[in-house]
């Protein structure tokens, strides 16, 4: 992975509240050494300052801008914002097979395939199963390697935090 772009995106330790995870799932088993590696040097989840997006070559329904965002990459630690508790959070909602591994925008998830490594967007509302995942990547290496910061995202941020601060509520009406 390379770790200079991986920079780019300022990411930030995110941890969150202590939670007790029912999942005692081996995490070399499906993640890469490099990968863990690079969430052993955050205490908790990773959250990028500068947003960060993936360019779809793809078309998922509702993304029309070319690119999912990257909130945020699930952590090794032992609380609500941890690997093992997203697995265990989303395991009755996300297809068999598959392990939540980072947030996007509105509740969809970026997952891997526990068998092949393969990265995949998960549309959370999409009607059947089958039609909820969309491949991204051939591998997490790769769809690290992918990210980019997103143009403007801090304006976009203050932007919206003062609409939340003057309407004292997210719709805004």
């Amino acid at each position: 992975m390379n770790e200079i772009n991986f920079n780019l995106l300022s990411p930030v330790s995110y941890p969150g509240e202590q939670v007790d995870s029912s999942q005692s799932i081996d995490l070399n088993d499906v993640f890469s050494e490099d990968y863990l590696s690079l969430l052993k040097k955050y205490n908790g989840g990773v959250f990028f300052e500068n947003g960060a997006k993936y360019s779809i070559n793809n078309s998922i329904p509702n993304i029309s801008l070319g690119y999912i965002d990257v909130i945020f990459l699930y952590g090794l630690s032992d609380d609500d914002n941890g690997l093992l508790y997203r697995i265990s959070m989303y395991s009755s909602n996300i297809p068999s097979g598959y392990y939540p591994l980072g947030e996007s925008s509105g509740g969809d998830q970026v997952c891997i395939n526990i068998k092949t490594g393969e990265i995949y967007f998960w549309w959370h509302e999409a009607p059947t199963d089958p039609e909820s995942l969309y491949f991204l990547s051939k591998n997490i290496e790769s769809f690290i390697d992918r990210l980019t910061p997103i143009e403007g995202y801090e304006e976009d941020l203050d932007n919206t935090i003062d609409k939340i601060d003057t309407s004292k509520t997210w719709l805004g009406f």
